[in-house]
C-alpha cells in the first residue's frame, strides 16, 4: 500500500450506521482514507470530524464532491499535454 495512493472517500450523515459501523470499518483498511464529512446538521459533522479525526467539514454537497476531485497544493497532477 505504501507505493499507491488511497481511495479518498468523502461521508454523508452522521447518523448511527455512518459512525459506528462505516467510518470504524473504512479506518481499518489501509487503501482507504476519509477525507471530509457532511450533513445537514453542520454541529454533528463537526463533531463526528473531531472524534474519528475526519480532516474537513463539508458545507455542502457540492462542496464535498469538490473536496473529493480537486487535489490539495502539492499533490500529484496530471500534466494537460
Amino acid at each position: 500500500m505504501k507505493d499507491q495512493k488511497k481511495i479518498r472517500l468523502g461521508l454523508i450523515g452522521v447518523g448511527n450506521w455512518a459512525l459506528f459501523a462505516h467510518v470504524r470499518v473504512l479506518r481499518l483498511l489501509p487503501e482507504y482514507e476519509i477525507v471530509a464529512i457532511y450533513s445537514q446538521r453542520k454541529e454533528a459533522a463537526m463533531a463526528a470530524a473531531t472524534e474519528y479525526g475526519i480532516p474537513h467539514v463539508a458545507e455542502s454537497l457540492d462542496a464535498l464532491v469538490t473536496d473529493l476531485l480537486v487535489p490539495g497544493p502539492g499533490a500529484d497532477h496530471l500534466s494537460a499535454t
